[in-house]
């Protein structure tokens, strides 16, 4: 059909351009420029005036992770403002659901989630660790801006999809994220996705310029540690045998969904402090 003609030629596209495209990110990493125009302006507006209270919450809840994805980001060459995408995708909740059936702090759908090795079946769903779905995060990102050349359209395409932002590249005959605003040859919802990430960041920055309360900065994510266990033990029985503790044990692996290792896999690897 039309479609699949679409995607094929929006596929091959992709490839040649990420054949042809220098590979941006290397050992020097390329910031995301950080403007504040009238379409940023706009969302700092909203948080700090119309969103405040719900927008504290996100800068609350995410502080124990910030170092954490942050290290995970810069271990992959990628700017550590990205922390700042996962709180605009799910506000740092880890139970995050949305109606397209995405999943996660990242909030990433089924197909891209496999793609990049995240495990999902009825006993696992690695979108809700925190620290595996970071760095699947990271590695998609990193693709995303490989083919694009240009944070705001990687993160563009990281909302809507490669296909539709290529689209709207051919179809605006431009990579300026701001003319193809202009020229309306986005969906609204991505028009909105860039310049509400750059609001964030500006404000995650120095949230007390903009009227916000002191993040606690000394709580953080326990530094972890993958253990290989056999598979179909519950984390009750664990915490039995190796006196650590049950509600640390949840804490650390959302991702268990009956707070056990998969039953379909000999052996699997949960998180422990590292202490332990």
């Amino acid at each position: 059909g039309e479609d699949e003609v679409s995607e094929s030629v929006a596929e091959s596209t992709t490839r040649e351009v990420a054949e042809t495209s220098p590979s941006i990110i290397s050992e020097s990493k390329v910031k995301i420029p950080l403007e504040l125009n009238e379409h940023v302006q706009r969302w700092i507006t909203y948080f700090t005036v119309n969103d405040k209270e719900r927008f504290q919450r996100f800068l609350n809840r995410g502080q124990p992770y910030k170092d954490v994805v942050e290290n995970v980001l810069e271990e992959n060459d990628l700017p550590a403002e990205l922390y700042y995408l996962a709180m605009i995708e799910s506000g740092f909740r880890t139970d995050a659901h949305s109606h397209a059936s995405a999943v996660g702090v990242w909030q990433f759908i089924p197909g891209t989630a496999r793609r990049y090795g995240l495990h999902i079946d009825r006993y696992v769903d690695e979108r809700r660790d925190p620290i595996r779905a970071t760095e699947a995060a990271a590695k998609y990102l990193r693709d995303l801006y490989n083919v694009f050349g240009s944070w705001h359209l990687a993160m563009a395409a990281y909302n809507a999809g490669e296909i539709r932002i290529l689209r709207a590249v051919f179809k605006g005959r431009t990579r300026n994220f701001w003319e193809l605003i202009q020229s309306k040859s986005l969906p609204k919802e991505t028009a909105d996705y860039v310049p509400k990430f750059l609001a964030v960041v500006l404000i995650g920055q120095d949230p007390k310029k903009y009227g916000f309360a002191e993040i606690n900065t000394a709580v953080s994510y326990p530094k972890l540690e993958a253990v290989e266990v056999p598979g179909s033990m519950k984390l009750g029985q664990i915490s039995n045998i190796s006196g650590l503790n049950l509600a640390t044990l949840k804490m650390v692996n959302p991702h268990l969904n009956f707070s056990q290792t998969p039953s379909n896999v000999p052996r699997y690897e949960i998180w422990v402090p590292e202490e332990s």
